[in-house]
This record gives C-alpha cells, structure tokens and sequence, in this order.
C-alpha cells in the first residue's frame, strides 16, 4: 500500500474508520430529536468528522513512503511543525488538567501552566528544535527511539526506548481522553456515565 513495505501502516486508517462508524452508531443511538441542543452538537460532530475524513483522504493519497507518513517527508514547514509539537505536548492533561488544579486550588497556580508550555515549548525549540531535526535528517531517522539509538549507536536503548512509548502511551492516551471527555461533560452538561 502506497509503495510501503510495512503491512501494518493501514491499521491507524482502520482505526480511523472505527472510530467514525463508532461515534456515528453511538450518536444515532442516543440523539433526542426532542432536544434543540442535541441537534446543534449533533451538526458540529459530524461536520468535524467529514472534515476530518477529508483531512484524512488528503493525507492517504500524498503519502508515497514511511517518511511520508512519519515525519511529513522532511518538507513541513517548521511553524506547523512546532504547532504540532505543541498540541501534542500541551494536551488536555496540561490545559484541562491545570484548569482543574486551578479551580480547586486558585487561580494562582495558573503559572505552572504557564512555565510547563513556555519551557516545555517554546525554550525546547529555541534550543533544540533545529539541532534535533538536523540530526534526524543526518541519521535519516523518523522516529524518538531510532533518533537515540543511532545516536548513541545502541540497539538496547533503541529497543528499551521503543519498549517504554509502546507502553505508557496508551496510559498517557487515557488520561487525555478521560480529561477531555471530562470538559465536555462540563461544557456541553452531557452525563459521562450514558
């Protein structure tokens, strides 16, 4: 598929089209017709997912390779790449998750938000940022584990590496999905417990 060697680079597009039959079986099952509110978030989710297969179609038919799929073929520009950065390090356990602390603790305790994106962020680029993507590109790596262990020339800390994200990001997926489902409890005032 796509020129790819790897069989399994089709399975985060199964998953996709999981998720959508899922979130379109599971709001037709419990939409109130009765409800002007239920119509109106019923609209905006499904014109986020036709956006997001569309998003996605784009995407499936412009990956040709592995570094394609994994890294945007080196061709993405470095603000988008730092916004991805960004979204993906300053996620609902950093937003929700302080809002939550601030709420039961103070506003006050709004600045570790605050150091947690601004050094988490912004002084990791300024320092890092090219230096890390010139290393990649000089390794022609794609990912964290490869990075380190061409880096450090060992396949140990590769593995050991590799071995450690495959098994605290499913956690860390938990709970940054367990917050947002949390935040839109409270916004929306949709029962968590259906």
């Amino acid at each position: 598929m796509f020129g790819i060697d790897d069989p399994f680079i089709i399975l985060p597009y199964l998953l996709s089209v999981v998720c959508v039959v899922f979130a379109a079986w599971f709001g037709l099952k419990y939409w109130n017709k009765d409800d002007k509110k239920d119509e109106t978030l019923g609209l905006i989710v499904v014109a986020y997912l036709l956006s997001l297969a569309y998003l996605g179609f784009l995407g499936y038919k412009k990956t040709t390779s592995a570094s394609d799929y994994l890294v945007g073929g080196r061709q993405m520009n470095p603000i988008v790449m730092a916004l991805s950065y960004g979204a993906t390090f300053i996620s609902a356990s950093a937003i929700v998750g302080f809002g939550g602390v601030a709420a039961a603790f103070g506003m006050g305790i709004q600045w570790l938000c605050f150091l947690n994106m601004f050094i988490g962020v912004v002084i990791a680029f300024i320092f890092f940022g090219l230096r890390t993507r010139r290393m990649g590109a000089k390794l022609n790596v794609s990912t964290f584990p490869q990075l380190l262990g061409r880096h450090l020339r060992s396949r140990n800390i590769q593995v050991f590496i590799a071995a450690v994200i495959f098994i605290g990001m499913p956690l860390y997926a938990a709970v940054v999905m367990k917050g947002g489902a949390v935040f839109i409890e409270q916004i929306f005032q949709i029962d968590f417990n259906l």
